[in-house]
């Protein structure tokens, strides 16, 4: 008879069916959808709960289809393209799914390779981003019209810092953004007229109210101009007011076409 010593092969066996073990019940648990296919065939091979909970079918279903079945007929050639570049630790990348109620999704899909029952499998996690990408879309519109706008938009802090201006406050102001961010609103008001509105501004934000009014303002050239202005609080979710807001409009020439046509009124009279 002869004799093998078989420890450390059944030592590394055990290690290997315990991990194994592991990655499955990390796999079951995690609470993104994830699956495993086969690169050649594209055929799922294994999936979790989640995933069987956010596409609507069921495990069996996903066992019998491929990840094509999934995506939008006009991915799939790109979804070949991918497969066949398939590189571990690549950047997550975004991709429209189809669940099983027809509804489309935004998922991102970080993937790499594994060996899986003897298979070359590719392993992904698919997290939903829908709800991201659509609130990032709505900011970026909110971003646009501010910016665009043709009244001067300023946002400053609760004590009035200036840390937002948009391009219609520069060109009205003539002051660069680095030329004003950061420093006090108060060095926007012309020193020639005095801040008879302060009182009533202040109390109107401190009670939860936009307040609505006019500025004299001096512009970077030393130049007056006055200003029609509604400036309100920003309160984050617990009501503390984290930054003001103002809106305002150059309103020097139409007061002074109206007091032009008051005083013709009053010689006319």
């Amino acid at each position: 008879g002869l004799g093998h010593d078989v420890t450390e092969q059944e030592r590394a066996a055990l290690t290997l069916r315990e991990s194994e073990a592991r990655y499955r019940e990390l796999f079951e648990a995690n609470p993104h959808p994830m699956w495993v296919y086969d690169p050649e065939s594209l055929r799922f091979l294994a999936v979790n709960d989640a995933a069987v909970a956010q596409y609507g079918y069921s495990r069996a279903e996903f066992l019998a289809m491929t990840i094509a079945d999934i995506r939008p007929p006009g991915d799939v050639a790109r979804l070949r393209e991918a497969v066949a570049a398939q590189v571990d630790n690549a950047p997550p990348r975004v991709w429209h799914h189809r669940r099983k109620d027809g509804s489309l999704i935004s998922v991102e899909i970080s993937s790499h390779r594994l060996q899986f029952d003897a298979h070359n499998a590719v392993v992904v996690l698919a997290n939903d981003v829908t709800r991201r990408l659509a609130a990032e879309q709505q900011l970026r519109k909110l971003s646009m019209a501010i910016e665009q706008s043709p009244s001067a938009v300023v946002i400053t802090d609760p004590g009035w810092h200036v840390e937002y201006v948009n391009e219609a406050h520069v060109a009205t102001t003539g002051y660069a953004r680095e030329e004003i961010l950061g420093r006090s609103v108060l060095v926007l008001r012309s020193p020639n007229v005095g801040t008879p509105e302060e009182p009533a501004l202040s109390d109107t934000l401190a009670a939860g109210r936009a307040w609505h009014g006019e500025f004299t303002n001096r512009r970077k050239d030393g130049t007056d101009y006055v200003a029609s202005a509604v400036v309100a609080p920003i309160r984050a979710a617990d009501g503390t007011v984290t930054h003001f807001v103002a809106v305002q409009e150059d309103i020097t020439e139409k007061k002074r076409l109206a007091e032009e046509l008051d005083h013709h009124r009053h010689h006319l009279a």
